[in-house]
């Protein structure tokens, strides 16, 4: 795991990086590895929140794609309901990045308030 925390202290935009992280912390917490049922709930948690960055930077992180799934499967709380509401959510946040990059390179005047998402 130090190599993925040193990669990420490198460049916070890696997603092979954040991948590898969650990836780790994942299966330590699939194994039980660890006895603390507070360090395992923050092993999942870290897992969930390190493998969605690592498809947020890339859409096509098709490894961490593939234990989110798991993840999402056997992790409390966790449904494919997820995955949807979060995709739909970007696809909205993107198309409104496109919209205000187009008007940007219009030169069409930034609404006052409007943020990039």
């Amino acid at each position: 795991m130090p190599h993925a925390e040193r990669a990420i202290a490198i460049d916070a935009n890696n997603p092979d990086a954040y991948e590898v992280r969650g990836n780790l912390r994942y299966w330590m917490w699939l194994s039980a590895a660890e006895n603390d049922s507070a360090k395992r709930e923050t092993a999942i948690t870290d897992a969930r929140a390190d493998l969605e960055k690592a498809t947020l930077l890339n859409r096509n992180q098709a490894g961490a794609w593939s234990t989110l799934s798991h993840l999402y499967y056997y992790a409390k709380g966790a449904t494919t309901n997820d995955v949807y509401v979060r995709t739909a959510r970007e696809k909205a946040i993107n198309e409104r990045r496109i919209r205000m990059n187009t008007l940007q390179q219009l030169g069409e005047p930034r609404i006052a308030g409007a943020a990039d998402g």
